[in-house]
């Protein structure tokens, strides 16, 4: 299912002189349709993708997991909100769940969930007076140890607050999600998309994993100083230089 179908320049086209509008391939970006329920956005470093995703979400008011809120309320994503003005937004249909996350900020939300936890308690303490109830620093180093988070991996964190995030009919902005994450554990991630796509879910992600890239039933977007291109999985210009690599690593490691 697909909540987004496009976005498209406005007529008055900001001046380049300036983040982040003087990134070459968003400078050039007229037009970008989404045909399917999962697009990946793929690109070297400091080719846009990142920054045309907060764009995206910003555009469509998504809330952003184990940050301040909405994306638009997020001081450090001004340049997000200040290009999505920029474009029009072409909705096929409204998405009651709106959702942008990147991989760095699931500590974050961890810390988030304890806090509120000890606030409760904290209220409780307050409004009963009881003495009988337990120390409050015991609670919180309880609450802490007691959290199912506490004990895994930063990557399977990372997938279990996923997991529980998706929902099927919602529109999900994840930034280079497999960061965190093992080639397995990738594929474990590859396996989500593709079955909260298939249960209504659109995504769009950017991404340097060659396996989330691998899904077959994706459209993918490569990013580069020439502009946004669709492009085939075996067309990538990361995918062409991991098979040469792989093949031959030595000729890419030795002195």
């Amino acid at each position: 299912m697909l909540y987004l179908d496009s976005i498209s320049r406005r007529e008055d086209r900001p001046r380049p002189e300036y983040y982040p509008f003087s990134v070459p391939s968003l400078m050039r970006l007229d037009r970008l349709t989404f045909h399917t329920p999962i697009t990946f956005l793929a690109g070297e470093n400091a080719t846009g993708k990142s920054t045309l995703l907060e764009a995206l979400a910003a555009g469509m008011d998504a809330y952003a997991i184990g940050a301040s809120g909405r994306v638009v309320d997020d001081p450090y994503l001004s340049h997000a909100l200040e290009l999505a003005g920029t474009f029009y937004f072409s909705r096929r249909r409204a998405s009651r769940i709106r959702m942008f996350l990147r991989s760095e900020d699931v500590l974050g939300h961890i810390r988030s969930l304890n806090e509120e936890r000890l606030e409760d308690f904290r209220y409780e303490m307050e409004k009963q007076e009881r003495a009988d109830l337990p120390d409050y620093d015991e609670v919180k180093r309880s609450i802490i140890r007691g959290n199912e988070l506490d004990g895994r991996s930063h990557g399977e964190r990372f997938l279990h607050i996923l997991g529980e995030r998706l929902h099927g009919g919602g529109l999900y902005f994840l930034d280079e999600p497999e960061a965190p994450l093992s080639p397995v554990n990738q594929i474990r991630l590859a396996q989500m998309l593709r079955g909260a796509s298939r249960a209504g879910g659109q995504f769009i992600v950017a991404t340097h994993s060659p396996v989330l890239l691998g899904l077959p039933e994706a459209t993918i977007y490569e990013f580069n100083d020439d502009g946004i291109v669709q492009k085939r999985y075996e067309e990538l210009t990361s995918v062409r230089l991991l098979k040469r690599f792989l093949a031959a690593p030595e000729r890419y490691l030795d002195d």
